[in-house]
Order: structure tokens, then sequence, then C-alpha cells
């Protein structure tokens, strides 16, 4: 079957044709040609099969494509090994539908894993529909090393999970995130040479509120300037975006523009979003 690079091409009727010519006169001794073998008995017996062969190399062709395709798929997922920090919170979001985040890990907690998951589908905000913590402690004897500490933070939720050998019981632990609340002002300047149309304050609201939801992760900085701006708003000249946050208990902060350094267990809840005009 013949192959060019990683593409199969099916041959042609005419290249089998060619090919019954060459194989006929080497095995019987004559003298046929693309033309004079055509009509023979040869040529009855074999061109049914001839036909046949083309029809199974075009369906093999198909099959080769999607096959490459699905490696193609699963390349990305393959690449990403299942037991360090990006492939741990990819496998969470991809195989329990919630998401997760560990605390980077230092020198002096090698070995040992931090974990925060968001027991709420991030999808429809419910608790009903999410794993539980015998699915948790399950999925991550599955796809952890073997010997990981789990720290016992404050909070903490611990599944035991009976060891193969019956030699006692593992334990794997995590917490729930901290909620934390922030509001934002999300103040603009029109530039002076644009000719774009510009969106009425409720709709750059919605725009604001519909990319937090797609971009935002558990235990992610906020870094306001390179969130939102110029990308978002083409039509301004200055964006100053601006937040204030309210811990649980606690008088909202100041409002800010330096980037918010989350810890790992810190989930940001977006409430109020203002957009406004700058006054020169």
């Amino acid at each position: 079957m013949p192959f060019n690079g990683e593409q199969f091409i099916p041959e042609t009727f005419d290249d089998l044709i060619i090919f019954l010519v060459q194989g006929t006169n080497e095995t019987l001794g004559t003298n046929y040609d693309f033309n004079s073998i055509q009509g023979t008995n040869i040529w009855k017996i074999f061109y049914p099969l001839l036909q046949k062969c083309i029809q199974q190399q075009t369906e093999f062709a198909q099959i080769y494509e999607k096959y490459k395709e699905y490696i193609d798929v699963i390349k990305d997922k393959v690449l990403i090994p299942k037991n360090n920090y990006i492939g741990i919170i990819t496998n969470f979001r991809d195989l329990l539908k919630v998401n997760a985040s560990i605390e980077p890990i230092e020198t002096a907690t090698a070995g040992q894993i931090k974990l925060c998951i968001d027991q709420q589908n991030p999808v429809t905000g419910n608790n009903a529909d999410i794993p539980s913590n015998t699915d948790i402690g399950n999925f991550l004897s599955k796809y952890t090393a073997a010997g990981i500490y789990f720290p016992k933070e404050e909070g903490y939720i611990e599944y035991l999970k009976v060891l193969p050998n019956g030699a006692g019981e593992y334990a794997y632990r995590w917490v729930l995130p901290t909620e934390i609340k922030i509001d934002v002002n999300v103040a603009y300047r029109v530039s002076r040479n644009n000719v774009l149309p510009i969106p009425d304050t409720e709709t750059i609201k919605r725009a604001f509120i519909d990319k937090f939801k797609a971009m935002y992760m558990l235990g992610q900085d906020f870094e306001p300037e390179r969130f939102w701006n110029a990308v978002d708003m083409p039509f301004a000249a200055d964006i100053d975006v601006t937040y204030s946050l309210t811990r649980d208990g606690q008088e909202p902060t100041a409002f800010i523009s330096d980037i918010f350094e989350s810890e790992y267990n810190e989930k940001l809840i977006l409430g109020d979003v203002e957009i406004s005009l700058m006054v020169d």
C-alpha cells in the first residue's frame, strides 16, 4: 500500500492494471501490454478483483485519516503527565468536571501536595451534581504517584483508601476554597482617533463578566491591566481597572490596581462591576 510520508494514497485502477500486466508476463511468459490484456480471460477473472481492491484501499484511506485525527486529539492529553501540577488540574477539570488548585511546590515541601478542590460544578454552579469524596479519593489514588503526602491543613477533608496488599490505609486530603468577593471598577477614555462604535455600559459590563467566568481559575492571580485592556476595548485610549476585595467577616478593601497574588485555596467571586467614562 503506497504511503507518501504520513499520507496514505490509494492506488489507481491504472496502477493496478500495470501491476497485473507485469505479473502476468513474468509468470506466464506472455507479452501483454496495458491495452492488449483487456478483454482476455485473465482480464475477465481479475477485473472484479481489481475493482474490489480499489474499494478496500479507499475505505482504508478513510480509516487511516480518522486514525490520524484520533492520534492528534489524544496527543495533547498524553503529553501532559497525570501526576504533575498541570496534569492533576487538567484531569480534575476534564474527568470530574470540577476546578482544583495546588500550592506551588518548593524544596521544603517536596513530596507533598496541598490541594484545594472547588466541589461545585463550574458550569452549573450546583453543589448537587458534583463528585463525592469517594470519587475524589479514588481519582487521587489513580492520578497521583505513590508516596505523595497530603498535609493536614485547616478544615481538610480526608479519604482513607485501603492498600491493595492489605498493609493498611493511605490518606488523601484536600481543602475547600476560601471565597473572596471581588468588586471591579473599569474607567476608560475614548480614543481621539476612534472610528469604532462604542458599546453601551451594560454591553461592556456583560463582556467583562463573561470573560471573567470563562478565564478565571481557582487560585489564580488577578492582573487587572492584563485581564482587561485595549484588546477588549479597542475604542479606548486609557483604561483603568481597579478592584476591591471583601473577605468573610471583614470590611471591603480600598480599590487598587495592584496584582492580587492569590493563595492556592482562595477563590475569587465576582461581585459588582462598574463601568464609567473618565472625567477630564
